[in-house]
């Protein structure tokens, strides 16, 4: 059975209540883990019904890859939960209904609210996200060409990750088999991203955990070329 509106806010506010109780570690991974592979499909099951890809907001929500540990889905989660909200609102306002999902009319409308989701979101560093059409938000000047490993350790050792875990990631990337199709990240590159987290989480790293999770998923996305 589908999830509702209110459902699926329940479950996100769950899913609030376990972060905040990272902090404490009272709390089981692989819970919290769940609660967000739940929340993710229910959502985009029903936002597919009113929204596609001509609507950067639905885009950049469903951008995000599914996979991770739990320091690395906390960081995807804070950042959809603003862009969930505003298109929850369309819809329960009737600005967009099932009939509009394919009305180009608003996409500039869109466009403009994409950016102020973005501006109000917690993203890392670097990031430059496509909004369709050509355009794009620059969050920072920095942008990272697909297969440029040379930027991708610049960007990393501006934000204080040590020369052996970057060397270390080189490595990784070289025999690592990523899903280009489904635009997820192979065994190697995930559990090192999972390695990086816990070094944030244990003060080895000098970086926030979420903003940790969110810095490297999208240094490595905007690698892949998937962003």
């Amino acid at each position: 059975m589908a999830y509702s509106f209110d459902e699926l806010n329940t479950l996100a506010d769950s899913i609030q209540a376990t972060m905040f109780n990272m902090k404490y570690r009272k709390f089981d991974p692989s819970l919290l883990i769940s609660k967000y592979q739940l929340w993710r499909v229910e959502t985009e099951d029903l936002l597919d019904q009113y929204f596609d890809d001509s609507n950067p907001n639905y885009k950049l929500f469903k951008s995000f890859p599914r996979d991770g540990n739990c320091y690395i889905v906390r960081g995807y989660f804070t950042q959809q939960y603003p862009i969930f909200n505003n298109l929850i609102e369309k819809i329960r306002t009737g600005v967009v209904t099932k009939r509009m999902r394919n009305d180009t009319t608003s996409l500039e409308e869109n466009k403009k609210e994409a950016k102020s989701i973005l501006n109000s979101a917690t993203f890392g560093d670097n990031a430059i996200l496509n909004i369709g059409d050509n355009n794009s938000i620059t969050i920072t000047k920095t942008k990272i060409k697909q297969g440029d490993f040379d930027a991708l350790e610049n960007l990393l050792l501006k934000h204080g990750v040590e020369n052996k875990d970057i060397k270390e990631l080189g490595e990784i990337i070289k025999s690592d088999n990523p899903d280009m199709e489904k635009k997820k990240f192979g065994d190697g590159v995930s559990k090192w991203i999972g390695n990086m987290v816990s070094k944030a989480a244990q003060n080895i790293w000098n970086i926030g955990i979420g903003a940790a999770g969110s810095l490297l998923a999208e240094a490595l996305n905007s690698y892949y070329g998937w962003i």
